[in-house]
């Protein structure tokens, strides 16, 4: 790699950064706004509705536009023009196909819960029949825009204009009327249009035309048998991610899953030194683990997590001493009982998780993402299975723990596979 092309990797790394550390406070905003707006029990069926569109969007694009990215990458690279030509096609109508599946399953699965008796809001419904097909074409072209080297576009509109031009339309259906649950979705859905349309625009000026006079070229076989590991990979992460909120949602009060969502949003602050340290190393790892440079690999890793562990507990233990008034005073009275244990047990999960340092990140860099997923699986699994146990008896708070046990899970297989595999303690000692 020349001295040019590591300065222009991390200038777009530090750019992924600064949108990362815009988009943060944007989506704190999002949710304190409608917290206080809908209410908990209103919050909690917009929460279910977004964790339910984000894990359907796998299908509808989320879940393939890394392969996306690979395939068109090297197809660009290769000349394989037609090739590329034809993948454009087939991802086209997976994902026309894809919506209207899923619009037909969410209806059918709506009016036969509605027929043995259970009260299914419609707006639950039609909230993620709108927006699950936006994530998933946003998800595809922020695929293509990184293949055509534009990430901080692409993360531009996926991870700040979204969400911002979201919580515009919102709060100009709030001045005007009640925001509803249902409207604040469609907000949701209109905020990723927006995006799209940006995002579609660079593509279309930067894409070469010449792909689209190529004659269109398939290999379906050989398409299907390589996305599946791109597909099963954000699978588990997102099933990670939202898993707690959607087994809540079914087990749970609608108050109960807004308080959880309350205490999710503002927890993930104290994560943020560690993803940020993520996205600033991630280049350098790649090329020390390419050296097999390993001393150096480990002297980074301390350093970062004993930073990223001081910034995140000047965050987190705020919430813990002061976590009931601070709750009262941004998310509003409403919240307090219902979020507070809650964000006590996800802050000390997220400081475990910052605890333990870039261990994912510096297994994916060094060629070892199939462990990753292994930790995945496992925290999935573990997750499942102790929210099936706790959150009957213990509602909200079972469902925090779950995600506390998944979490920590996580963290204890990648960080065993991080010594086995480099030889790196995962610790910040």
């Amino acid at each position: 790699m020349t001295h040019k092309q590591r300065r222009n990797g991390l200038g777009a790394s530090f750019g992924l950064a600064l949108v990362k550390f815009g988009a943060l406070p944007i989506s704190l905003l999002t949710a304190v706004y409608l917290a206080r707006t809908l209410g908990p029990s209103g919050f909690g069926t917009y929460s279910l509705a977004v964790s339910l569109a984000t894990v359907a969007a796998i299908l509808l694009g989320a879940g393939y536009n890394q392969f996306l990215l690979r395939e068109t990458a090297q197809s660009l690279q290769f000349g394989h023009l037609g090739m590329l030509h034809g993948l454009l096609r087939r991802m086209r109508l997976i994902w026309m196909s894809g919506t209207a599946l899923l619009a037909l399953l969410a209806l059918g699965i709506f009016f036969v819960l509605r027929a043995i008796g259970h009260d299914v809001p419609f707006s639950l419904v039609l909230g993620v029949v709108l927006l699950a097909p936006m994530l998933g074409a946003l998800a595809t072209l922020t695929g293509l825009l990184q293949a055509l080297k534009s990430p901080v576009v692409a993360q531009f509109s996926n991870l700040f204009l979204k969400p911002a031009a979201g919580l515009l339309i919102a709060f100009a259906i709030g001045l005007v009327a009640h925001l509803t649950a249902l409207q604040a979705l469609i907000a949701q859905a209109l905020g990723a249009l927006s995006a799209i349309v940006l995002s579609a625009a660079f593509f279309l000026r930067k894409f070469p035309k010449e792909v689209w006079d190529a004659p269109a070229e398939y290999n379906d076989r050989v398409w299907a048998y390589a996305f599946l590991p791109f597909a099963l990979l954000t699978l588990t992460s997102s099933f990670n991610n939202e898993l707690g909120i959607i087994m809540l949602g079914w087990m749970g009060e609608p108050s109960e899953v807004g308080g959880l969502r309350a205490a999710q949003s503002a927890a993930q602050l104290v994560s943020f030194p560690l993803i940020i340290g993520n996205m600033l190393l991630a280049p350098q790892v790649a090329v020390l683990s390419k050296e097999n440079n390993i001393d150096e690999m480990r002297r980074i890793f301390v350093l970062s997590a004993r930073l990223a562990f001081l910034t995140a507990l000047c965050i987190g233990l705020p919430m813990i001493l002061w976590g009931k008034e601070l709750i009262n005073l941004i998310f509003g009275p409403e919240f307090s009982d219902l979020a507070f244990l809650p964000l006590i047990i996800l802050v000390g999960a997220q400081l475990i998780n910052v605890f333990f340092g870039q261990t994912g990140m510096y297994l994916t860099m060094s060629g070892y993402e199939k462990e990753t997923l292994k930790g995945q699986i496992l925290a999935l699994v573990l997750l499942f299975l102790s929210a099936l146990g706790l959150i009957p008896s213990f509602g909200v708070i079972g469902a925090a723990l779950s995600v506390a046990i998944g979490l920590i899970a996580w963290n204890a297989v990648l960080g065993w596979k991080l010594y086995q595999k480099l030889r790196i303690r995962p610790t910040v000692f």
